[in-house]
């Protein structure tokens, strides 16, 4: 007689003992209208059972556990699929592994398959009597009394947290875990916010019980928690998508509150993306908020995320603010991660020659540019070095090899200025000191250096429009002032030069030049 029923109404493990109990032999059969399981009885005793969506179960098991290869598998499931064979039949055909372990994968593959039934919340089953089992392929046996106890335990453990269902992707919480064992952390970096629990548990390699146990761990803690189906993951990825987007456009715009607005929007979606996190960092970073810029490049490192990126603008955050030992802390473990990175290499060099390191700075820059040519900041420091050391003819041509990749960088040409100035070749001096000036109309030191330039070689009228600049930009000192006035008095325009010095006067009150050319120019007499 058939045996109908509701899980919810007849639990599983009930229903299995009853059979158990009554030496029946047939299928029984568990379905929730997506899944389908067999579970083959043979006198009572458990012979088989499998999900029809995951009838390859056993073959990931033996590939996860390195027994056969992913190439083997591959060519397996060829030949079963032209003759209809059982998998493990054709493996110990092909001498790839013998039937004790088919065996011993087969009763596995039982025990996963119920522990995996023993958490639907809702089905039905239906069993069959004396319906023919399988005969084909290698029989294995297991008393269920074996199988229920230990599940009774772990049905117990999991009933206290709220799991993830296996066809529901499972999803990290912004809690962080500093220490786990080794196979939790192994299933916790398995936990992409894109798979299900049931893909976890076929990439983990493990025991599938084994598995459920960890991640109830790992629940309870707070560290996962249970997600939408794929679809609907299918449709944040797209709204994450669309944010992201924006957020990258109000970046580059410069329109930081609005960048981050859609930032914000992910992580409500997503709380550990981490493309979101890691441009929030660089906003709080643009925005001169460095000390949470920092936290937030930590966090992502912290929770396991590693890339260049991350641990280049870690490096050169801590750079900025003077945190030279951080620095070189965090680019270090950086370039032990990723060895080839110039990046890393570059700013680790930086960071060696603001420590006055000059050795390892001139090591790292050398390593930077034979990665790749064109880092033009490298050639930059590099003749920094060379200019301190006296090497002025050996620093020029350091430029000149930077130069070549035209550096966006108003103080490269600058620099490259100074030094033909300090060859004599003034010519080539003026034209650095204007490209620079070209690229970042208001960068004070190659106006300054060119208004200098041109009043030591008594090219006034070009100094005085150069000067004037200076003070339009709001980046003038006593000396510029006192230049100034010294050009309108040689103008004839003695206004213009008692007003400079009198600017100049209230900067450098202690300046007696000041003070006597103010006299003149007011009174025709010093005291």
């Amino acid at each position: 007689m058939a045996l109908k029923g509701s899980i919810h109404e007849a639990p599983l493990p009930d229903i299995i003992q009853m059979l158990s109990m009554a030496k029946k032999t047939g299928i029984l059969r568990v379905t929730d209208n997506e899944k389908l399981a067999r579970i083959y009885f043979s006198e009572g005793t458990l012979v088989g059972a499998d999900m029809v969506n995951r009838e390859n179960r056993i073959g990931d098991m033996l590939k996860s556990a390195g027994i056969i290869t992913e190439q083997d598998l591959n060519e397996v499931l060829n030949i079963q699929k032209e003759t209809g064979e059982i998998l493990g039949n054709i493996l110990i055909e092909m001498g790839k592994v013998d039937e004790k372990i088919i065996k011993k994968y087969l009763k596995k593959q039982i025990k996963e398959t119920l522990f995996n039934l023993f958490g639907w919340k809702k089905g039905d089953f239906n069993f069959e009597p004396n319906e023919i089992v399988p005969e084909k392929g290698i029989r294995v046996k297991i008393k269920p009394e074996d199988i229920l106890l230990e599940a009774a335990r772990l049905v117990d453990e999991l009933s206290v947290v709220e799991m993830p269902e296996y066809d529901k992707v499972v999803l990290k919480t912004e809690k962080v875990p500093e220490k786990l064992s080794k196979n939790v952390k192994k299933l916790y970096a398995l936990v992409d916010n894109e798979s299900t629990l049931e893909e976890i548990v076929d990439k983990s390699g493990m025991d599938e019980y084994k598995v459920l146990e960890n991640i109830a761990e790992l629940v309870k803690q707070g560290f996962i928690k249970k997600g939408p189906k794929k679809e609907e993951v299918q449709k944040e990825k797209d709204k994450i998508s669309e944010h992201q987007n924006l957020g990258l456009a109000f970046l580059q715009m410069e329109m930081y509150e609005e960048a981050k607005r859609e930032f914000n929007s992910i992580l409500e979606i997503s709380p550990n993306d981490v493309i979101a996190r890691f441009y929030t960092g660089i906003i709080f970073f643009r925005l001169g908020n460095y000390n949470k810029a920092i936290e937030h490049l930590k966090n992502i490192i912290k929770g396991g995320f590693n890339s260049p990126a991350l641990y280049n603008n870690l490096g050169v955050f801590y750079e900025i603010i003077g945190d030279y030992t951080q620095s070189i802390q965090i680019l270090t473990e950086g370039k032990d991660k990723f060895p080839d990175n110039p990046y890393i290499l570059m700013n680790l060099a930086i960071s060696y020659f603001k420590t006055d390191n000059m050795e390892q700075s001139i090591t790292f820059f050398d390593g930077a540019i034979k990665i790749k040519q064109n880092l033009t900041p490298c050639y930059f420091y590099w003749a920094i070095i060379l200019l301190r050391k006296g090497e002025t003819e050996h620093a020029l041509n350091m430029l000149l090899k930077g130069a070549v990749y035209n550096p966006p960088y108003p103080q490269y040409y600058n620099n490259l200025g100074k030094i033909y100035e300090l060859s004599g070749e003034y010519d080539k001096a003026e034209e650095m000191y204007k490209k620079a000036e070209e690229i970042n109309p208001k960068y004070e030191w190659a106006i300054k250096n060119l208004g200098e330039f041109y009043y030591k070689n008594t090219f006034y009228d070009s100094a005085l429009e150069e000067l004037k600049k200076l003070v339009e930009i709001g980046k003038v000192d006593g000396n510029v002032y006192f230049k100034l006035g010294n050009i309108y008095i040689k103008n004839g325009d003695k206004d213009a030069a008692l007003k400079m010095w009198e600017e100049a006067l209230k900067l450098e009150p202690g300046n007696l030049i000041l003070k006597r050319n103010i006299e003149i120019l007011k009174y025709g007499k010093t005291e």
